[in-house]
């Protein structure tokens, strides 16, 4: 399937908008990698002794995953509504309507959850009662 120039897409190929994205989600995902070689270097975590927990790394992650959600949450709205507006069918605009208050309702919830959890883990040191919060964030299924 060779798409079609003349193919219009929601961006409409807008790259400072895919660059703009692409920041917060590298981000996350570097700073997990030095995360987790962090944990992974701890000579206690691996005898399963006392762990010293790496927290201005985590508190980078949670940010990044705060950005990242945000911001693909509030560019997919601003592309569908735009779009909204260019499609003349009623159907067609409830169901672009339906797709935003899903984007809303779950870009919300995740970005609630990780300020959450980057405010229990900046407020509460000495327990991991933060990790709690960042469990129940949605996981992403690559099917």
């Amino acid at each position: 399937f060779a798409a079609n120039s003349a193919t219009p897409t929601v961006s409409n190929k807008n790259k400072v908008l895919v660059a703009m994205l692409l920041v917060p989600i590298m981000g996350r995902f570097i700073s997990a990698i030095v995360l987790y070689t962090q944990l992974l270097g701890d000579q206690e975590f691996e005898s399963g002794g006392h762990v010293t927990f790496p927290m201005h790394s985590l508190w980078l992650v949670i940010s990044f995953i705060v950005l990242a959600d945000t911001a693909l949450a509030l560019s997919l709205v601003v592309l569908l509504h735009r779009r909204r507006s260019e499609i003349p069918f009623s159907r067609t605009n409830s169901m672009i309507d339906r797709i935003i208050a899903y984007t809303v309702g779950t870009g919300l919830l995740t970005a609630a959850l990780a300020v959450a959890g980057l405010i229990t883990s900046l407020t509460m040191t000495k327990n991991f009662v933060f990790l709690m919060l960042l469990e129940m964030l949605p996981k992403r299924k690559l099917d």
